[in-house]
């Protein structure tokens, strides 16, 4: 599995099968959420487009994709339940369909993670 941070918080994670998904990292001191946006399945992004917006009690992020991608699915139990995010270590929030692979060469990997 690779995995890629963006944005200091957030990590793009893609497996095997390419399966990719994009989520916040356990290290970030995202807490508290009062209000999450996720984008709609099917729904096709370019590089740097804002397309995930989250506020927490003291703070606000507009996530920018951090590669064109196409959403495949978004967490729904996160838009039922923003107390979840106090719960998990990484949070998932979106999959996603690669356009352009060759994008990835400009995120920076992951080095601390271990699948």
């Amino acid at each position: 599995m690779n995995r890629y941070r963006f944005q200091n918080h957030f990590y793009l994670e893609i497996d095997e099968f390419l399966n990719t998904t994009i989520g916040i990292c356990s290290e970030s001191e995202i807490l508290d959420i009062v209000f999450l946006d996720l984008p709609e399945p099917h729904y096709r992004y370019s590089i740097d487009e804002e397309f995930i917006q989250i506020e927490s009690i003291s703070d606000f992020w507009n996530v920018k994709a951090p590669i064109t991608c196409i959403v495949k699915e978004t967490n729904k139990k996160l838009l039922k339940d923003l107390s979840l995010f106090n719960n998990e270590e990484d949070i998932w929030l979106i999959s996603i369909d690669m356009v352009d692979k060759y994008e990835l060469d400009v995120l920076e990997m992951d080095e601390d993670y271990s699948n």
